[in-house]
């Protein structure tokens, strides 16, 4: 994963302390209990003191294509912490860097990483691609903007790069920040890409045989059944 799990950094100690938590909880034996006891505690209980405290959100490192695998494992952890404040903490944790991926200018480097859907383009190069979208590297654009102007026709653009726009940019980025914020359980923000997760679900269904990968059907997949749990659960609580 190219870090350290023990660094003492915002997404090493996610990794870590959820890791050991599910491996405590799924094994009941003592010895993980106390390896996640332990790594709380250690350092004056930095990772839950300073790393894991909600406000840390912004400090994160800039998002990715992948990032929803550390909200993913952020979920996890609250699923088997016992500690209610821990719990808290977790849960508004995830809300925040929630909205931070629908806020959050998706050309702005310090914000959101450029390698995952840009590769080694120069920043002319960006530009010219993604003129065809309406889309600006001077201009900021959030993950909503991204899915406004996807295309399913694109996909079976004979443009490669037309393709890896639609599908890494202006398909993919939305998919890693809607997952974080189903998994956030935010009323909000799960209301607001409700609809946007419908047409993603819907788009696979009517146009999958353009898309030639298989990274943006899975997630939609996980998306749409993640949506379905959403709306469950807050019928049962009406």
């Amino acid at each position: 994963m190219g870090f350290s799990w023990r660094q003492k950094t915002s997404i090493g100690a996610t990794t870590l302390l959820s890791f050991l938590a599910l491996v405590a909880d799924a094994t009941k034996s003592d010895h993980w209990r106390k390896q996640y006891a332990e790594f709380s505690r250690e350092d004056g209980a930095i990772r839950w003191r300073e790393l894991l405290r909600p406000a840390a959100a912004d400090r994160w490192p800039p998002m990715t294509l992948y990032s929803n695998q550390f909200v993913q494992s952020l979920a996890a952890l609250h699923r088997v912490e016992t500690d209610r404040d821990r719990k808290s903490r977790v849960r508004e944790l995830m809300s925040r860097l929630a909205r931070r991926a629908m806020t959050g200018d998706v050309f702005d480097v310090r914000v959101w990483r450029r390698l995952d859907w840009a590769g080694d383009w120069t920043d002319a190069e960006t530009r010219s691609r993604l003129e065809p979208f309406g889309l600006s590297l001077d201009r900021p654009a959030t993950v909503m903007d991204l899915f406004a102007a996807f295309r399913p026709s694109d996909w079976a653009s004979d443009d490669r790069t037309t393709r890896q726009v639609s599908g890494k940019l202006c398909f993919g980025l939305p998919t890693s920040a809607f997952h974080k914020v189903l998994l956030s359980g935010d009323p909000e923000l799960v209301a607001r890409i409700a609809p946007s997760v419908r047409r993603m679900v819907e788009s696979m269904i009517e146009h999958a045989e353009r898309y030639e990968h298989g990274e943006n059907f899975n997630r939609a997949v996980v998306l749409g059944l993640l949506l379905l749990a959403a709306e469950s659960r807050e019928k049962r609580l009406r």
